[in-house]
């Protein structure tokens, strides 16, 4: 056994760095009778551990509810004795019955061993060897535990906040083939030493049962999903020590007892029963009472003998429950309030208290961009630089040589984009045909050159320029044919040049010539979009896009500049530049401009209902402009809500088909439910409206995601519509770590409509904030005057040692 051990540990490390919290039970070291032994180590029939296994099933079952956002269950050795007997029997059973069970259920075992009949049991038998692996201590629990958390009837009975005590105990068969564990569940009602001590007290609770039966399940099912009971115990009423219901509406009251053999009894707690000075609070919880009992008073009873009518009150009743004992001292005692169906106990419905919250709730929704976002790399326009092809003519003055910048600018001006790099350029230079060779051609090269230096002071350098020089001989051939000259286009160049000279016809032919003197300039340029270039070029090519009717290129580009006008590289003015067609498909594009200049300030809250309205009418099928008419129509309504909340809520549910994101429908969705509530509050109440509100604010939230003032508004909803159950679930994710009074005080009091949850650690941990923050309303809380808890709530043994500890009015 120890080489394996030795061999377990070396395994564990070796094993990787990144370990999940599952696989720390798998690695973890367990000291059993003070020998440590790894979780892994592989079972050896011939020298099992049974404290090692129980341990690791414990800790596995703690990982699945941490998983499952629940609460560990402790260990307790009351529930690991009578675990133990079980496990005990199933092995020794083994060999003569594989399937035997003690005759004797969980309950009475655990009255046997001290405690109360409150428990619950799982219990499971596994091969050691499966196939022809032989299990670890780590592998068997981890089977063992996935059984029952795949079993949805045993995974609650874990899951509940019914139980938080556990024990577990496991014994290996006589062949060493099987294993037998028991795991054995209790909680507070579990621990019953307090009964022993019934003599002491001056008035004993009550042990005949008044012809009552115990708690059945089938009988109660419909009482336990009812949540108003405690309205039923704060309807009593003591007038000369003797207790009635009184209720306004006796509905209510019917419905609870709708069989003769039902009906209604008192349980009578003492302080007494609690006192600081006893270690275990004196009851026996075996009882379906803690205190003294009254006779049950039946159904038909009750409603036969009732005052309300007499009183003026037909709808109303007011009915007698029982008369106080005379024994008992009313000043120090507390009554809870019994219900019968068909003769079963159901409930014990003890004092408690609801202590109001509000909130506001910060639903930010905001206007929607036609854009699948503004940031995101989806269809992103880049200005890419075009290149073209340029041609233009430069004419020439007569004997004019040297060109300059103011020269040549009306051609710039000309261009298309002043900005442009000449990736590379040739200049034909053309000169008249007059004059001689020699001169015409320095004339001609001269002229070039100087048109070359003039772009290069604009900053336009080309890589390449060609120079070619000519003559324009064929300009001058066609247009001479026109004149009485014609005949020289029949001429060689050298023969007309000449005949000009000779005849002196240069001033003559000087209107033809002069339109023969120019540069042809051919160019390959790329335009410049760098710096302030981009702006220009950008809009420019929004306006191609446009004219071109190319939707989705003009969308990327009113994106890019919607996001240089966000980050400040363009000036809003940008927008007014932007030409966008009024027609449907360009509707998105119109929604993007109004959503912007509203962000910008340039249209106020009040023009944007009118603006986005025209827009949704232009184009009924744009999800972006209808999620942003919808939560306009939502902010500034038309009317009241009752009347158009029904075409608001159906235009919703419609965006959850389209493309938009659900979570930002909800935040709509959400919009609409949080108004619809406050307008129908402010006009009339109209708790069908409310409820079916709240219903789908249920739907759309995640409790455990929201912050803390949107806990408070959800939580101020849900308890307005009466849903405990889920307010709590809203406001303990901060009990832990909040300061905020309202949150705890309002927690704690519904905790006291649910007796289990007063026994958990998140209502411990609350209870020690309110005593560290404002110590006077803890103690008043507990003393049982006015406002507050029930005696029931001492039977949490950690409130009573601190309320004992830090309140001056309780007994010592």
């Amino acid at each position: 056994m120890a080489k394996k051990i030795a061999l377990a540990l070396l395994i564990i490390l070796a094993g990787s760095l990144i370990v999940t919290a599952q696989q720390n039970v798998a690695r973890k070291i367990y000291h059993i009778e003070g020998e440590p032994i790894a979780a892994i180590t592989p079972i050896d029939p011939d020298d099992f551990y049974p404290k090692l296994l129980d341990s690791i099933i414990i800790d596995q079952i703690n990982y699945i509810l941490y998983e499952r956002d629940c609460e560990p269950l402790h260990f307790r050795q009351l529930m690991f004795a009578v675990a133990n007997e079980q496990s005990e029997y199933m092995a020794l059973m083994a060999k003569d019955d594989p399937n035997a069970k003690l005759k004797l259920p969980v309950g009475e075992r655990m009255q046997a061993f001290g405690g109360s009949s409150e428990a619950d049991e799982i219990t499971a038998k596994i091969n050691v060897v499966k196939g022809k692996l032989e299990l670890s201590y780590y592998q068997m629990a981890e089977e063992l535990v996935f059984r029952w958390m795949s079993n949805s009837k045993i995974a609650a009975l874990f899951e509940s906040t019914k139980y938080r005590y556990i024990g577990v105990s496991s014994h290996i068969d006589a062949d060493g083939k099987r294993v037998f564990v028991s795991v054995v569940l209790g909680n507070f009602r579990s621990f019953n030493e307090g009964m022993r001590n019934r003599s002491q007290l001056k008035v004993p609770y009550t042990e005949k049962n008044m012809g009552l039966d115990v708690y059945d399940p089938e009988v109660c099912k419909r009482v336990n999903r009812m949540t108003n009971l405690h309205e039923f115990r704060d309807a009593l009423v003591i007038e000369d020590r003797q207790v009635y219901i009184d209720m306004e509406n006796a509905k209510p009251l019917q419905k609870l007892l709708r069989n003769n053999t039902d009906a209604l009894a008192l349980d009578i707690l003492q302080k007494e029963q609690y006192d600081c000075s006893l270690e275990r609070n004196i009851l026996d919880y075996n009882r379906f009472n803690r205190g003294v009992l009254t006779k049950p008073v039946k159904a038909k009873k009750l409603f036969k003998k009732n005052l309300a009518a007499k009183e003026g009150r037909p709808k109303a009743i007011k009915t007698k429950v029982a008369d106080l004992p005379p024994e008992v001292d009313l000043a120090n005692s507390e009554i809870n309030l019994l219900i019968v169906q068909d003769g079963a106990v159901c409930t014990s419905v003890p004092k408690s208290f609801i202590y109001p919250i509000k909130g506001t709730y910060k639903n930010n929704v905001k206007l929607l961009a036609d854009t699948i976002s503004i940031n995101s790399r989806f269809g992103g326009y880049k200005p890419v630089p075009d290149s073209a092809d340029l041609e233009f003519v430069i004419p020439f003055k007569g004997n004019k040589a040297d060109y300059n910048e103011a020269d040549i600018e009306p051609f710039l001006e000309a261009l298309e984009q002043r900005d442009f790099k000449i990736l590379n350029m040739s200049i034909t230079a053309y000169s008249s045909v007059e004059g001689s060779d020699s001169v015409n051609r320095n004339l001609q090269r001269r002229r070039a050159e100087s048109i070359v230096r003039a772009l290069e002071k604009r900053q336009m350098d080309s890589t390449t320029t060609e120079i070619i020089t000519d003559y324009n001989w064929d300009d001058f051939a066609t247009d001479i044919r026109s004149t009485k000259y014609s005949n020289l286009a029949r001429l060689n160049i050298e023969q007309v040049q000449d005949t000009i000279l000779k005849k002196n016809l240069a001033k003559e032919l000087e209107p033809i010539l002069q339109k023969h003197r120019y540069a042809r300039i051919s160019m390959r340029i790329v335009y410049d979009v760098t710096g302030k270039n981009e702006r220009p070029f950008v809009l420019r090519k929004f306006s191609e896009a446009c004219d071109s009717s190319d939707r989705v290129l003009a969308l990327s580009i009113q994106k890019l500049v919607m996001k240089r006008i966000l980050t400040g590289d363009y000036t809003p003015d940008a927008l007014d530049e932007m030409r966008i067609p009024a027609t449907p498909e360009f509707a998105g594009l119109a929604m993007n401009d109004l959503w912007l200049r509203h962000r910008l300030g340039q249209v106020k809250d009040a023009e944007l209902k009118e603006k986005i309205s025209a827009l949704a009418e232009m184009s009924p099928y744009n999800e972006y402009i209808a999620f942003n008419d919808l939560l306009i129509q939502i902010t500034y309504p038309d009317g009241l809500f009752k009347d158009i909340g029904s075409r608001l809520q159906s235009g919703i549910d419609r965006l959850y088909s389209t493309t938009l994101k659900k979570e930002t429908i909800d935040k709509l969705n959400l919009r609409l439910q949080l108004k619809t509530i406050s307008e129908v509050d402010s006009i009339t109440h109209v708790r069908s409206v409310k409820t079916a509100c709240v219903d789908r604010i249920k739907k759309i939230v995640d409790v455990k995601t929201e912050s803390m003032d949107n806990s408070l508004k959800l939580a101020e909803l849900f308890l307005d519509n009466k849903d405990y159950m889920l307010t709590i679930k809203t406001l303990e994710p901060w009990v832990g770590s909040t300061t905020n009074m309202q949150i705890l005080l309002t927690y704690v009091s519904l905790c006291s409509l649910f007796e289990n949850l007063m026994h958990t650690a998140a209502f411990d941990t609350a209870m020690s904030r309110i005593q560290q923050i404002e110590p006077e309303t803890y103690c008043k809380l507990l003393s049982g005057k006015g406002e507050g808890f029930s005696l029931r709530v001492f039977e949490n043994e950690n409130v009573k040692s601190d309320y004992c500890k830090y309140c001056t009015g309780a007994k010592q």
